[in-house]
Formats: structure tokens, sequence, C-alpha cells
């Protein structure tokens, strides 16, 4: 963690003694800045930066606190030797010195260690974040060699994150391994997600309650109702078996500080629950007490984990892959195993429920040549509806002037096929 110099806000650029300064983390609370270049980047690559930033301004807060901490224990040990020493020309007492010494030296010790940690961590976050600056630059401006390769990559980085989010994380780490994307994705964060959802799921709160405290200031930002919850469940899960005095006692420990406009819902709930039993009469306490909370509970750890990360909540990938489709999809798709058109022969149940693409200008490309129709290519129709290009057509007439067609295997002759005109 670097050192800060002292802003001048006057004519004096020097900390006055004794005084302290704080340094307030959050950005300034300014009008959104519209994005004026809105591409491939801006739109599909928010969540390769914003991760670690996020991650080196959690551990930014937490290097403050725990160097702050440290910081006040050197300095009382430091008072405490100060006072054991004697007065001018008096006899040393050893005993004491030695033990105020020795704690002084213990404290400052500890501070030390925690600067240097606290200060590689920082400056590992902050070199994976140039890390990924520097990735995604190359990608967007640099050569052709970079920008093919940031572009091959970029699909194998959308698919781990997808595996990441529905919790196939061994796949996931195998295909990492073997692209070498292992730096530019979000694994760390997804690991951890991991385990609260285990333990969750295994009705184990203790996991989750150190992911809170490592989060607490940010959650308390985004004004987040998840602690309260989890103290809530922490609680009932006392009073369950008995334990009614300990659920009361864990109440007024971790609870007692909510507002009164928060008591409202589950924490109200929970004293009715307590005071009368776990099996109280009524849907609020019959829901309170169901399986169905603990789901409910890894739900709210999903949403609040994508905030404090600024994780989006639909997955690139699907974003991608939806869009794609959507793009391919018309009102005349249907399902067809032999159709060309990949939604109608691949895609279809996928397209379900998809809107159709918006083509303002349309390009008619012939099925047999794969290449445009248009007034050098003129469009010709055979009698049974299929359409080709007049350079398909000149390729597939034989010697006899009949034409036989690819798709049906009928024959036809030349003399049937119609100039086609398109309005």
């Amino acid at each position: 963690m670097a050192y800060i110099p002292p802003v001048a806000t006057g004519g004096n650029a020097e900390a006055l003694p004794g005084t302290t300064r704080s340094y307030n983390l959050r950005a300034s609370s300014g009008p959104a800045v519209p994005l004026r270049h809105y591409n491939s980047a801006t739109s599909m690559e928010y969540g390769l930066l914003k991760p670690p930033y996020e991650m080196l301004n959690r551990r930014l807060r937490t290097a403050i606190k725990k160097i702050g901490k440290l910081q006040f224990q050197t300095q009382s040990a430091g008072n405490d030797f100060k006072k054991a020493l004697p007065k001018a020309d008096a006899t040393v007492p050893v005993s004491s010195v030695e033990r105020s010494l020795t704690d002084f030296t213990y404290s400052f010790d500890n501070f030390v260690n925690a600067f240097d940690d606290t200060t590689a961590d920082e400056l590992e976050c902050a070199k994976r974040l140039e890390l990924r600056t520097q990735y995604l630059y190359k990608g967007m401006h640099g050569n052709d060699q970079d920008k093919d390769f940031y572009r091959r990559q970029r699909i194998h980085r959308l698919i781990i994150e997808h595996l990441l989010r529905v919790g196939y994380f061994e796949t996931a780490q195998k295909l990492s391994d073997h692209v070498g994307v292992d730096a530019v994705t979000n694994q760390e964060i997804f690991q951890v997600a991991k385990q609260v959802e285990e333990s969750l799921r295994a009705k184990e709160l203790n996991t989750c309650l150190q992911w809170i405290s490592d989060n607490r200031s940010k959650l308390h930002r985004l004004q987040s109702t998840f602690e309260k919850e989890i103290h809530v469940q922490f609680a009932l899960e006392l009073a369950k078996v008995g334990k009614r005095l300990e659920a009361l006692d864990y109440v007024k420990k971790n609870l007692s500080s909510q507002h009164e406009t928060d008591w409202d819902g589950n924490a109200m709930t929970l004293l009715v629950t307590v005071g009368a039993g776990a099996w109280f009469p009524g849907d609020r306490y019959t829901r309170l007490v169901s399986e169905d909370r603990w789901q409910e509970l890894i739900r709210m750890f999903r949403m609040e984990n994508a905030r404090i990360f600024n994780i989006s909540a639909l997955s690139p990938f699907s974003a991608a892959l939806q869009l794609g489709i959507c793009a391919h999809k018309t009102s005349h798709c249907m399902d067809n195993s032999k159709s060309k058109c990949i939604v109608c022969r691949e895609l279809f149940e996928f397209a379900n429920g998809l809107p159709y693409s918006h083509c303002a200008v349309s390009k008619l490309i012939c099925p047999h040549r794969n290449e445009p129709i248009d007034e050098v290519n003129v469009p010709m129709m055979l009698p049974n509806g299929q359409v080709y290009g007049i350079n398909a057509i000149n390729e597939l007439t034989n010697s006899e002037k009949q034409i036989r067609d690819p798709a049906s295997n009928q024959v036809f002759d030349i003399a049937d096929v119609k100039r086609l005109y398109v309005l």
C-alpha cells in the first residue's frame, strides 16, 4: 500500500501534528457518462476489467482496516514502553523495560509483516488488472496477429465463464488450462462462490458468514439485506434444536443495531418463532423453517455476489449465442433437419421465444453456389418453386437442355425455367 502524501488545502501543504487523514474510497457521485464508442469491447468485456478492480478495491479497504488496527496496537505498546522508562539519572528496571520492549518489538514486527503482506496482495491485484488492460488493448488496437489471437481466445473465455456460472468448475479449469487463458478469467471469484453455495446446501452458515465479513463494507454500501437474512437463519437454526436462549443472545449481538424499519419481515417473524416454537402455525413461519428457505438464501447469495463484483446477470456467452440465433431467425423458420438454414436445421428449439431479425436491407443467396443473387447473377425459378441464380442454372443444365434440381432431384426442361423478379 503506497504512501499517500497530504493534500494541501491552504497555504500550508504539511499535515498538522496530531491530526489524521481519512481516505474516501467512494467514487464521486456524478452524472453517468454515456459511451461514445460502443463496440464489442464496451458491450462484452465489462466483466474482464471490473472484477479485478473490485478485488483491488476490497483488498485496499481490508488493508486500511488491518494496518490501522495494528498501528494503534504498536502506538499503545510504544507508549507503555515510554512509561516503563525511568526518569533521568535513575536506575533502569530491567525486568519491566525488557517486558515492555518485547511487547513493542512484537507489535512492530506484526505491523511490518502485515504491511508487507497487504502491499504484496495489492500489487498482485494491480498487476492482474494491468495485464488484462494490456490484453484488451492489444486485442482492440494491436496488429492483425494480436487481433486474431484475441478473437480466437474470446470465445474460449466466454465459454469458460458460462461453465463457471452453471457450476461446471472442473470442465472450465480443463478448458482454461488447454487454451491458456487462466490469467484473464474470473475463476477465483466463482471458486469462492462455489464454496459458499456448497456450505449453504449443506445447511452450514460459517463459510457464508466469513464471506460476509470479507465483503461487509461493500454490502452496506449496496444496502443489502443478505447479512440480516443469514443472521436470522443462524438464530433460527439454534431455535430449531431447542437453544432458544442462545438464539436470543445471538439476536441481541448481531441484530440489535438494526434500524426499526429493518425489523419488518423475517426478523420479526424470527422473534415469534423463537418465543413460540419453531413449528408455530402460519404461512410466514412455515415458510421460514421450510427447506425452500435454503434455496432462497442461495439465490440471494448469487445476486449479492454478482452485485459486489459487478457481474452481469446474463452470461455474455448466452447473450452472444441468442443474438447470433436472432440474426438468422425469420418468420418462416420451422423445424426441418434437411433445411440449409442453420436455425431450422439445428437451432430451432433454442430459437423458441427469441425475436426475429430486423433486416433493413436483405440479400438473396444462391443455395447451390452460395453466392449473392443480384442484377448480374439474376434469380431463376424452377417449376417446383426452387430459386437459383443464373450461374447455378447454367452449371446444372446438361447437353440435352434439361436441368436436375439438386434439392428434390427432379428433372425439368430449361424452357420451363422462368426469370424471377423481386420487388
